[in-house]
């Protein structure tokens, strides 16, 4: 449930443009540090040693102009949110990273950045840049790399059923991959431009997502189901995996022990029949649960509809996944469903989300409190040496946003790893945790 979609729309700010061109200049000269001379504690770093651990962090910051993305390079997770410490990289950005490199995605100029990162300053520099523009690749919005090896890196526009492979060792494509592209399956595919893709046996899941339903005007019965794209980085061919057993999915799956995911319908689905006069016992379920095998193909033995246990009325959410139980956050029935209203839909979220556990052996549901604090979501964000890592969100008494990552200790057990918000000065309006990343060190 990502936040905060802001237009670019709104001129640049004099401030803003002098910064802009301040950042310009800088990278002209080759590097940026983010820590200069003084590392995460303020303490002088001796430039002949090496920090033992580095964590990337993004954060996407409201402004009137829109998401302003900023990427941070620190020995250790911050525990807070600090302007003057990162790198503003600018509007239509995403940032991953993978092996001891941060990358980053420019949405308008089709390029991908690769920045070197100093084992002893952690000061930043560009080492390459990858441009996409001439393969025709130009899809709507941010996406994010799947990496695969050192040298072997996939990037997709399944709108143009193009699938980019390039080598990130020397910033070069690889092959430009024609495939099926989803519009051929799915009318409205808000998919995809999305952080969760997953890699799993030599092959990519990208799961599709259609918000449809909860954007406008028209409800269109063709492309129903959870759907999957899968591509074999063996073969180079995409399949759409589809089940037809729930209205429509999440884009993001929590991964289980076995390296199976969950995967849940969208909150949208529960629009459906109240504002498109549909018979609800026309279409499939928008409360159950599915299962996609490590394999790439959902599990027809697995499908769990939450109504036999809650009162549910749409799902939030998925958290976690394991041992044939699941953590997530859903919407129960308040005050009779949903107003009368189109525009209006969103009320029944003033109530905030319920958290619970399902045990799917013995169909017991439970509320779960280790993760309360979290009134507006939590979800799933990276796999960081099998332990998994997750975004979460909350409004304070004063209706100030908050976001956190949390570390996932056990099924049931999260850490707190950190609080970013906004201290009222500027423009910025909120912060937004995006992706997280270990460089090197344990």
């Amino acid at each position: 449930m990502k936040m905060f979609n802001a237009k670019d729309t709104k001129k640049t700010s004099k401030k803003r443009a002098w910064l802009t061109m301040l950042l310009i200049g800088i990278l002209a000269a080759g590097t940026i540090s983010c820590s200069e001379e003084d590392d995460d504690n303020g303490a002088p770093v001796d430039p002949g040693t090496e920090v033992e651990s580095a964590w990337m962090t993004s954060y996407r910051v409201g402004t009137p102009n829109g998401d302003v993305f900023y990427l941070n390079v620190s020995e250790e997770i911050p525990e807070s949110f600090d302007l003057s410490r990162g790198i503003e990289l600018g509007l239509g950005k995403s940032v991953s990273s993978f092996s001891e490199h941060p990358y980053v995605y420019d949405a308008n100029a089709k390029t991908i950045t690769k920045w070197a990162v100093n084992r002893s300053d952690l000061s930043l520099s560009v080492e390459g840049i990858l441009s996409l523009a001439a393969s025709g690749f130009d899809p709507d919005g941010v996406v994010y790399p799947a990496y695969v090896s050192e040298t072997e890196a996939y990037i997709a526009d399944l709108e143009e059923g193009l699938i980019i492979e390039w080598n990130q060792q020397d910033m070069t494509i690889t092959e430009v991959h024609q495939v099926e592209p989803i519009t051929s399956i799915q009318p409205n595919p808000t998919l995809f431009g999305s952080e969760w893709i997953y890699v799993s046996n030599e092959k990519i899941f990208y799961p599709i997502r259609d918000w449809g339903p909860s954007v406008c005007c028209e409800f269109n019965t063709n492309g129903l189901g959870a759907i999957v794209g899968v591509f074999d980085t063996r073969t180079n061919t995409l399949t759409y995996e589809r089940d037809s057993r729930i209205l429509a999915s999440w884009n993001f799956m929590p991964e289980d022990e076995n390296g199976d995911f969950l995967v849940s319908s969208i909150e949208p689905s529960a629009f459906v029949p109240k504002y498109f006069d549909v018979d609800s016992s026309t279409l499939p379920s928008f409360t159950t649960l599915l299962k996609f095998n490590a394999d790439g193909t959902f599990d027809p033995n697995f499908a769990f509809d939450l109504k036999e246990v809650l009162d549910i009325y749409a799902m939030g959410s998925p958290i976690a996944f394991g041992n044939n139980k699941a953590i997530f956050t859903y919407y129960d029935i308040v005050d009779g469903g949903l107003p009368e209203s189109f525009d209006d839909r969103f009320q029944h979220r003033q109530g905030g989300v319920r958290i619970v556990s399902v045990d799917f052996d013995t169909r017991v549901a439970s509320d779960f409190t280790g993760l309360a604090k979290y009134n507006v979501y939590v979800q799933p964000t990276a796999k960081i040496d099998g332990t998994f890592y997750h975004l979460a969100g909350s409004n304070d008494e004063d209706g100030n946003f908050i976001s956190y990552y949390l570390r996932q200790d056990a099924f049931d057990q999260f850490t707190e790893l950190g609080a970013y918000g906004v201290d009222g000065s500027g423009d910025a309006s909120y912060v937004l945790v995006s992706q997280l990343g270990k460089l090197w060190g344990d």
